[in-house]
């Protein structure tokens, strides 16, 4: 059945185990091995079936469809002072078709995305302070996640290799602090990708990630104020050519968490600069890359993740797109359309939402209608978004009214 136009996506979302960090009823795993007060295992399967009709992009299938399962497995042993955790994703696709797309934000097979060692610390600075360190592979999930997050509705996520810190005063001012290099997903050859090759990603000095965040709660109208500081640097490394990336991003933030029957709110700044290679090319000019906001904005509704409901507003860009921050899905992409037509010879993807406008807690499952505008925009804007698979480089306003009773 073609539908023009129109991207349907049913989520079967078949949750066999709970995923690690999030609440849960029950965990199956955990009653499994006795409910140990010192060891944490958990998981999730997840089956996905998207179908899209009207493909916008040029040379690739004008209807498509795609079945994604992603597996994940975690588990973290404590032994006091210090936490030992890995956490293992397989993610794979279905439905190949030729003249589909498929690159490594869809297929990353048995990645351990995390394997750490972390030290907890008791009132490091005084009573009622807390502090602790990690090192090692780990998911990042850091203030509004627009600049730095793990993406929790792409089949695949983001991982980072090295070092963070974190800091609680007694009074509640937060400080976190990372210094890490991202792991590019591989293989990301095609012909690798359609035969679900396991190949360790790929984390070096090519690509580095730092900075933080500083928090103070109950700033102005019980809100928390937060400001912050990330900056990248990215080089060209064998047979991976990139538009090297200098950047520095600065961002404040002011939020008011949401409660059952309250007013609450989000507005967030985003100011970017640097410099960027106009292009992949060996031989392209540098060239500067600023960027600053206003708003003018397009309303909606959407469901955050907590489950209530907010009026929404995202706003459009009167200057360029803030460049990337996070690894590109490197050059797959280039060879999607003219993959050969074998027996496996093009995965199937269709066009994933990429105007998301996340919550205050992360990303929403589908693109609010508010975003179309900032689609639309897409054309005459340059650069590419702050966080892959997401339209999040702009200044938006979160105007949250009173949530609907549940239930």
């Amino acid at each position: 059945m073609t539908f023009r136009n129109v991207l349907r996506s049913l989520s079967l979302a078949v949750l066999v185990l709970p995923s690690p960090g999030r609440a849960q009823a029950a965990a199956p795993l955990q009653a499994a091995i006795g409910e140990p007060a010192d060891f944490k295992l958990s998981g999730s399967v997840r089956l996905r079936y998207e179908a899209l009709g009207g493909q916008p992009r040029p040379g690739l299938r004008a209807d498509d469809e795609q079945l994604s399962l992603r597996s994940t497995l975690f588990g973290e042993y404590d032994a006091g002072a210090v936490r030992i955790g890995a956490e293992l994703y397989d993610s794979r696709e279905g439905l190949n078709r030729p003249g589909s797309a498929i690159d490594t934000t869809v297929i990353n097979t048995f990645e351990l995305v995390q394997a750490y060692v972390a030290a907890d610390f008791e009132a490091p600075f005084g009573a009622g302070s807390r502090a602790s360190l990690q090192v090692g592979r780990m998911t990042v999930n850091l203030g509004s996640r627009r600049l730095v997050a793990a993406d929790d509705y792409r089949n695949t996520t983001n991982g980072y290799t090295g070092l963070r810190a974190e800091l609680r005063a007694a009074s509640g001012v937060t400080a976190s602090a990372i210094y890490v290099l991202p792991q590019i997903r591989l293989p990301d050859d095609l012909p690798s990708l359609l035969d679900d090759k396991v190949t360790w990603d790929r984390e070096s000095f090519d690509l580095q990630l730092w900075g933080g965040l500083l928090a103070r709660p109950n700033t102005l109208a019980g809100a928390t104020a937060e400001i912050g500081y990330f900056g990248l640097l990215e080089r060209d490394w064998a047979g991976h050519p990139t538009r090297n990336r200098d950047l520095d991003s600065f961002s404040a933030r002011l939020i008011r968490e949401p409660k059952s029957a309250a007013f609450d709110f989000e507005i967030e700044g985003i100011y970017q600069t640097g410099e960027i290679r106009a292009s992949t090319a060996p031989a392209a000019a540098e060239q500067g890359s600023r960027s600053n906001t206003t708003a003018q904005a397009a309303t909606h509704r959407g469901a955050s993740t907590d489950g209530s409901i907010r009026s929404s507003a995202c706003a459009a860009p009167i200057l360029r797109r803030p460049a990337s921050i996070t690894p590109s899905a490197g050059p797959t992409s280039a060879r999607r359309a003219s993959a050969p037509r074998s027996r496996r010879a093009c995965g199937g993807t269709p066009s994933r939402p990429t105007g998301r406008c996340g919550s205050p807690t992360g990303a929403t499952p589908s693109p609010p209608p508010g975003c179309a505008m900032l689609r639309a925009l897409r054309a005459a804007s340059q650069g590419t978004s702050l966080k892959r698979g997401s339209d999040t480089g702009w200044f938006r306003a979160f105007f949250g009214g009173k949530p609907t009773p549940s239930g």
